[in-house]
């Protein structure tokens, strides 16, 4: 396997794409929560686009995880991505009165673990 010269080891390339990944899902919210102020965005497309913010994340965390890890890249956009649906799992866990897994957790896993996997991929096939 070829190593990068700055290459960090493979939890520590996820857990950076992760944080990444939700410092991108932060900013994109708080745009998307001014233009709710503002009124110019619907309350009714929030969770709509609370999903593609969070592949948004994923896939951004998931090149820059792969980017951080010389190889096996596809493998550390797929750990970035699962690592921030643990996250988020636990979060909703302790602050949600709803059910833990319900239909939107299931879309949520899927954005997230999918967004880090397509990320992983997109820097995987650059070279």
């Amino acid at each position: 396997m070829r190593k990068t010269k700055r290459s960090l080891t493979f939890p520590f390339a996820a857990l950076r794409g992760a944080g990444i990944g939700f410092a991108v899902i932060a900013i994109v919210l708080a745009v998307l929560a001014a233009l709710v102020s503002a009124e110019k965005l619907a309350v009714s497309a929030m969770p709509t686009a609370t999903l593609f913010t969070a592949a948004l994340g994923a896939v951004v965390g998931g090149i820059v995880g792969a980017a951080g890890h010389g190889a096996r890249r596809l493998l550390t956009g797929v750990a970035a991505g699962g690592g921030m649906l643990v996250f988020c799992l636990l979060a909703s866990a302790f602050f949600e009165h709803a059910t833990l897994f319900g239909a939107h957790h299931l879309i949520l896993a899927a954005a997230m673990v999918g967004g880090g996997a397509a990320g992983g991929l997109m820097l995987a096939m650059k070279r």
